[in-house]
C-alpha cells in the first residue's frame, strides 16, 4: 500500500513537471499542438477581438495562416496569406524574433471613434513582449479611412522592432502608385499616432521624366509637419502641415520653385525656365493654390497664377485655373482634367483669354486679341481649338476660328477660317519654337475689300498667299508669296503675284507682277546695303499708291551698287501730278548714271514743266549731266514768271559727294535783278550739287539790291 502511494506521488510529480513541457513541445513542434493552442486562444482580449483561421505547419519549422482579423473600436485589420518562422530561443526572453515573415495582403480600415478613448497611454504590444522582424514582406497594404482617404502600397519589405510604445522600422521599401519609396523612422504609441519618418521617393512613369523627392514627416496625426525637396523633374522646396488626419483632415503648404522647365517633358515651349512662390491649402473637398510665377523665356516679368480643384485616382480635376500677366493685364483661365498616364499627361481642358497681346512687354504690340476661347484634349500631340477676335498691328479686328495639333516643338493648325476685311481667308500653317523659332502660313483669301484700310480703294480681291519666317520678331528672315490675284479694284480688273523677302537689312523682290486695268508694275531684285533692282511700271492714277495723289507715270529701269555710288539706267515720264498742294504738269527724265566706273560716261536729262508749290509756279526746270565721274558737266536752268536762273558746274563724284567748281551762275529778272558769278568758286554737295560761296566772294550786278528783294524775287 505504501509502495503504491509512493508510486502515485512520483507519477503526479512527474506529470506536473512534464505535462507543461509536453504541451509546449507539442505547440512548437507539432501541427496538432499548434492548432490546439489556436483553438483555445480567447477571441476577445479586452477591447480587441482576434480571429485566426486556416493554421498549418509548426512554429519551429514554419507556419502558415490563411487569415487573421483584429478588430478594435477604431481599427479593423485583416491579414491574409501569412507565412513565417519564429526563432525559439528568444522566446525564453519574451522576444518573438521572426527571421522571415510574409503577408500577402493587409487591409487596414480606420473607423470613426464613437466613444471616448480608454484612459491610460496606448501601446502596440504588452509591456513584457518584444517583436523583432528581421525580414518582413507585405505583398499589398490597403488603407481605408472613414473620411474617404484611400492609400495602397505594394511590395513592402522592411525590418522592424516592435515594443510597447514604439515601432522602429529600417530600410522600408515599397511601391506607392508606381513610385518606389524607401523610408525609415519611428511610429509612437500616442493618441493620436505619432511619427518621425524620413522617406525618399523615385517615380519613373512611362514616357515621362523621372521624379525624385526627399521628405521628412514629424508630429502626430493631429499636426504632422512635412518638409520635402524635389530635385527632379524640377527643383523646389516644400514646407507644410497635414492636420486633423483622423477626423476632418486638411493641409496647408508653401512651395518655393527654383527651376521648372517643360523641356523635362520634351515640350520645348517659349516659356523657358520658370521660378515662383506658390502657397496652397486643401481638404477632402479639394485644394487651392496661388502665387507669382516668372517664365524667364518670355522676358515679360511676373504672372499671378491661381489653381483650385481636387485630385483622385491619378486625375487632377481643375475647377478653375488662371494666369494673369501683371504688366499688360493679359489673362487666360480655364478648367478641366489632367490625367497622370503613361506617355501623358492626358489633358481635357477648356477656357478663355482676354486682353492678350504679343509681345507681352513693350510699348508696341504686333498682335492683340481682346477675347477668345480654347480647348485642349488628348495626349501629346494634343488636339487644340481656338476661337476669338484679334488684330495684327494697326489692322482692323478680325474673327478667327482654328484647330490644330500641339506637339512638343510647336503648333500645327489645320485650315483656320478668318473673317478678314469684309471677306474671308482660309489659313493653315505652323509655329515652331524648337529647335529654332519659326512660323509659316499659307491659304487663300477671297472677297477682300481694301476700303477697310483705305476708303478710297473700294473693291473685292481674291488671292493665294504663303509666308514663312525665322524668329518671332522683326529681325528674323521673312519670305512672303502672293499669287493668283483676281477681282476688281475701283471697278478695274486686278491680276498678278510675286514674292517678297526680308533678311537682316535687305529686302528682296522676285517676279513681282501686278496689274490693275491698264496699269502694271514689275519689280525684281533686292534693296539693302547694296542695291540690285529692275523695275517697270505704268500707273494712270497715282492715288492707287498714295491717298490724295493724282497723275500718270511711266517708269522703267535698273539700279545697282550702293546708295552712295549707284549705277542707274532709267527713264520716267509723267503728267498732271498733284499731291499735298504741289502740282506738276509734266515730267521727263532719262538717266544713265554710273559713278563707280571711272571710264564710264554718264548722262542725265531731267525736265519739269509747270511746278507749283506754296502759291508760286516755276514754268520749267532742266537738269543735265554728262561726262566721266572725275569731271561731270552739270547744268541747271529754271524759269518762272519774270525770273530765270541758270547754273553750270564741273564736278567730281566720289562716294556720294560732288566736289568741284561752280563755273557759272546767273539770275535774271526785272531790270532791278541781274546777278552773275564773277569768277568760278568751289562747290561741294552730297548727292546733289549745291553751290557754296566764300564770305568774301562778290556778286556782279547792274545795281545793288537788298537781301529782301532777292528773296522775294526767288520766291523764297
Amino acid at each position: 500500500m505504501r509502495r503504491l502511494l509512493l508510486t502515485i506521488a512520483v507519477l503526479v510529480v512527474i506529470t506536473a513537471v512534464a505535462a507543461p513541457a509536453v504541451l509546449v513541445w507539442s505547440a512548437l513542434f507539432t501541427s496538432g499542438g499548434l492548432q490546439f493552442v489556436i483553438r483555445h486562444l480567447p477571441q476577445q482580449l479586452g477591447p480587441v477581438r482576434l480571429t485566426i483561421t486556416g493554421v498549418s505547419g509548426t512554429v519551429a519549422r514554419g507556419l502558415s495562416i490563411q487569415r487573421i482579423e483584429i478588430e478594435q473600436e477604431v481599427v479593423h485589420i485583416t491579414l491574409t496569406g501569412i507565412e513565417g518562422r519564429i526563432a525559439l530561443r528568444p522566446l525564453v526572453l519574451q522576444t518573438i524574433r521572426v527571421a522571415h515573415g510574409k503577408v500577402q495582403n493587409a487591409l487596414i480600415e480606420v473607423k470613426r471613434r464613437t466613444r471616448p478613448s480608454t484612459p491610460g497611454p496606448p501601446s502596440f504590444v504588452p509591456a513584457w513582449l518584444i517583436l523583432n522582424v528581421e525580414d518582413g514582406q507585405l505583398g499589398s497594404v490597403k488603407l481605408s479611412v472613414y473620411n474617404g482617404y484611400r492609400l495602397e502600397v505594394d511590395d513592402i519589405r522592411s525590418a522592424a522592432v516592435i515594443r510597447q510604445h514604439y515601432i522602429r522600422f529600417f530600410s522600408a521599401e515599397g511601391s506607392l502608385e508606381g513610385a518606389h519609396v524607401n523610408a525609415l523612422g519611428t511610429l509612437r504609441a500616442t493618441d493620436p499616432l505619432g511619427m518621425e519618418v524620413k522617406a525618399h521617393v523615385d517615380w519613373t512613369p512611362a514616357g515621362q521624366p523621372p521624379w525624385t523627392v526627399a521628405a521628412t514627416a514629424r508630429g502626430d496625426l493631429d499636426a504632422l509637419n512635412i518638409v520635402a525637396h524635389v530635385t527632379s523633374p524640377f527643383r523646389a522646396d516644400v514646407t507644410g502641415q497635414a492636420l486633423d488626419l483622423t477626423h476632418r483632415w486638411h493641409w496647408a503648404a508653401d512651395a518655393v520653385v527654383q527651376s521648372f522647365d517643360l523641356h523635362a517633358w520634351n515640350m520645348n515651349t517659349p516659356l523657358g525656365n520658370m521660378a515662383g512662390h506658390i502657397a496652397g491649402s486643401g481638404a477632402e473637398g479639394g485644394f487651392t493654390a496661388q502665387g507669382p510665377v516668372t517664365p524667364a523665356g518670355l522676358h515679360a516679368g511676373v504672372f499671378e497664377v491661381q489653381l483650385s480643384g481636387n485630385y483622385a485616382n491619378r486625375v487632377l480635376s481643375a475647377q478653375h485655373m488662371e494666369a494673369r500677366h501683371v504688366v499688360s493685364g493679359a489673362r487666360i483661365s480655364g478648367s478641366g482634367t489632367i490625367g497622370i498616364v503613361d506617355h501623358g499627361p492626358r489633358l481635357e481642358l477648356k477656357g478663355e483669354w482676354s486682353d492678350f497681346r504679343w509681345p507681352l512687354a513693350g510699348r508696341q504690340a504686333a498682335v492683340r486679341s481682346p477675347a477668345g476661347s480654347f480647348a485642349v484634349s488628348g495626349v501629346m500631340p494634343y488636339q487644340v481649338r481656338l476661337s476669338g477676335r484679334g488684330r495684327a498691328a494697326e489692322l482692323p479686328e478680325m474673327a478667327v476660328d482654328a484647330s490644330g495639333t500641339l506637339g512638343k516643338d510647336g503648333l500645327t493648325f489645320e485650315p483656320a477660317e478668318v473673317e478678314l476685311f469684309d471677306g474671308h481667308a482660309s489659313v493653315s500653317g505652323s509655329v515652331q519654337w524648337s529647335p529654332s523659332q519659326s512660323w509659316s502660313v499659307k491659304g487663300r483669301a477671297t472677297n477682300i475689300n481694301p476700303a477697310v484700310l483705305r476708303s478710297d480703294l473700294p473693291g473685292s480681291l481674291s488671292f493665294s498667299f504663303e509666308a514663312s519666317a525665322r524668329g518671332f520678331d522683326t529681325r528674323g528672315d521673312l519670305t512672303a508669296t502672293f499669287s493668283d490675284i483676281s477681282g476688281r479694284l475701283r471697278g478695274l480688273a486686278a491680276s498678278g503675284g510675286g514674292t517678297l523677302t526680308h533678311a537682316g537689312t535687305t529686302w528682296g523682290f522676285s517676279n513681282v507682277r501686278v496689274g490693275l486695268g491698264t496699269a502694271h508694275l514689275a519689280l525684281d531684285g533686292k534693296v539693302g546695303e547694296r542695291v540690285d533692282v529692275r523695275f517697270a511700271g505704268i500707273v494712270h492714277d497715282l492715288s492707287l499708291l498714295a491717298p490724295g495723289a493724282q497723275g500718270e507715270l511711266r517708269a522703267a529701269g535698273t539700279m545697282r551698287g550702293t546708295l552712295a555710288e549707284p549705277e542707274i539706267v532709267a527713264g520716267a515720264h509723267g503728267r498732271d501730278f498733284a499731291w499735298q498742294g504741289i502740282t506738276l504738269k509734266a515730267l521727263d527724265a532719262d538717266v544713265d548714271f554710273n559713278p563707280g566706273a571711272p571710264d564710264a560716261l554718264s548722262k542725265i536729262d531731267a525736265r519739269l514743266r509747270q511746278l507749283t508749290f506754296a502759291g508760286r509756279t516755276v514754268e520749267t526746270v532742266v537738269l543735265t549731266l554728262d561726262g566721266p565721274p572725275s569731271a561731270y558737266n552739270v547744268r541747271f536752268a529754271a524759269t518762272a514768271a519774270g525770273l530765270a536762273v541758270g547754273a553750270q558746274a564741273t564736278e567730281a563724284y566720289t562716294r556720294g559727294v560732288f566736289s568741284g567748281q561752280l563755273t557759272a551762275l546767273s539770275v535774271a529778272g526785272s531790270e532791278q535783278l541781274r546777278l552773275s558769278l564773277e569768277r568760278p568758286t568751289r562747290s561741294c554737295a552730297r548727292g546733289v550739287a549745291v553751290p557754296r560761296r566764300n564770305p568774301g566772294q562778290p556778286l556782279r550786278g547792274r545795281r545793288v539790291v537788298t537781301r529782301h528783294l532777292v528773296r522775294h524775287a526767288l520766291g523764297q
